[in-house]
């Protein structure tokens, strides 16, 4: 253990005197002195930008001109219409009275009398409207108008 102390001791001595000689104006290690050069002129030939690099817009102007094409000036549409019912007017002959006996009073010679009268059986024509096709809606497509 006395020997590690009397290391570190001598160590720390010599690292001191070392400190200190740099710092009293002891040996130096490096020195820089100004040095005044004149300058030197010489032609050198290299390459050199001197502009640089950008963008250039050219204005191209318009060319103008009459050009023919077909425009739908108006769109197909889709309409209904409804068709009326298609009918007809059947005519038919019907019994109205199935005729027979009836008693009626009548004057005969001047004198009231209650007669047995036998009537015919009457008929009479009928119209009737018969429906051949009914109502309905059709479905119209009116094509686009093009110009």
């Amino acid at each position: 253990m006395p020997g590690k102390t009397a290391c570190f001791t001598i160590a720390g001595l010599t690292m001191l005197g070392t400190i200190s000689q740099t710092a009293a104006g002891g040996r130096a290690v490096e020195c820089y002195e100004p040095v005044r050069s004149p300058a030197v002129y010489d032609t050198v030939y290299e390459d050199v930008m001197i502009s640089p690099p950008g963008q250039q817009v050219d204005y191209i102007a318009p060319i103008y001109g009459t050009r023919e094409r077909v425009v739908m000036t108006v769109p197909a549409q889709v309409t209904y219409q409804v068709v009326p019912a298609v009918t007809r007017t059947v005519y038919r002959t019907v019994r109205i009275d199935g005729g027979g006996y009836s008693w009626e009073w009548r004057v005969v010679h001047g004198r009231k009398v209650l007669c047995k009268v036998w009537h015919k059986a009457r008929y009479e024509r009928v119209a009737k409207t018969v429906v051949i096709q009914p109502e309905r809606t059709r479905r119209v497509v009116i094509p686009a108008q093009h110009d």
